[in-house]
């Protein structure tokens, strides 16, 4: 048993030395990367190109108007929450979902859930059928499943509308879709 204990504290020991020689390398690696970026950069002048990028924003204004949100509403981080919206007490808003109230409201009622990758959006006067803005009210208590798209119209109070949905209609109270 004493000699499988041994080479296993062995094999442990050079594992670990392994993995602080690879950081290391890492390291130095991307500090040389800099270096000739920076070097780069200089040689180039005026001419040199940088392209900025911005940190993500899960909720953001759209000409002005920001979103509002509750105190203890959740929006993931990679969520998109922009423009006329409104997220009610305990409202929540999963990973890669995206409300967009550009050219009207979006209202999400309290202890409602947008899943994962879904959207939410409305219509304005000339993306509607009948010529006229429509927006987006989802009811209080209501669940709308991962990858299901919402699209200007009116959800109720305690809707469950499953995964991988299209709805444009109006949804009263207690419904499953």
């Amino acid at each position: 048993g004493d000699v499988y204990k041994r080479q296993y504290q062995r094999r442990v020991r050079g594992g670990r030395i392994g993995t602080m020689a690879a950081k290391a390398c890492g390291y130095i690696l991307r500090a040389a990367g800099k270096s000739f970026e920076g070097i780069g950069k200089s040689l180039q002048g005026d001419l040199a190109y940088t392209e900025k990028m911005s940190a993500h924003r899960a909720v953001k204004a759209y000409q002005g108007i920001a979103p509002t949100v509750a105190a203890d509403a959740f929006v993931a981080p990679s969520a998109s929450v922009v423009g006329k919206v409104q997220l009610g007490a305990g409202a929540s808003v999963w990973y890669g979902a995206c409300l967009r109230g550009d050219v009207n409201n979006i209202t999400v009622g309290s202890n409602s859930h947008i899943g994962d990758r879904s959207v939410v959006h409305v219509a304005s006067e000339a993306g509607s059928l009948g010529d006229k803005a429509l927006s987006t009210t989802i009811g209080e208590g209501s669940n709308i499943g991962p990858l299901s798209v919402v699209h200007a119209c009116t959800i109720g109070n305690n809707v469950s509308i499953g995964a991988v949905s299209y709805t444009h209609l109006t949804l009263p109270t207690k419904r499953i879709v």
